[in-house]
């Protein structure tokens, strides 16, 4: 089943389910809540050493911020503070993934 309005994609961002509530700060703008799915990879480095490499990444509808983040933007998700590297959307244009920096 095709997903078919904003409304439909805005539902799956319900953080009563399994989105998070965020702040995202766009450059030069006031900061504005959204909803986010927050995905943490953790991929083995140096195999035996024991280390770990993680990404981050985000996805966000694109209904709360018709504009492409760009990179150096902040996003907060809790106690949580990334930089924006990347931005792209899916194939409908409805969703964006972003790859994130955690901030110290």
């Amino acid at each position: 089943m095709a997903i078919e309005s904003d409304a439909d994609i805005l539902a799956m961002f319900d953080t009563a389910d399994h989105a998070s509530a965020a702040i995202y700060t766009p450059q030069g703008e006031a900061p504005l809540a959204v909803s986010v799915i927050l995905d943490r990879d953790e991929a083995p480095t140096l195999a035996g050493a024991g280390l770990q490499a993680t990404a981050w990444r985000a996805m966000m509808p694109v209904a709360q911020v018709p504009d492409r983040p760009v990179r150096g933007e902040l996003l907060s998700v809790g106690d949580r503070d990334f930089t924006i590297e990347t931005a792209d959307t899916d194939m409908a244009g409805a969703i964006w993934t972003m790859t994130l920096r955690r901030n110290p």
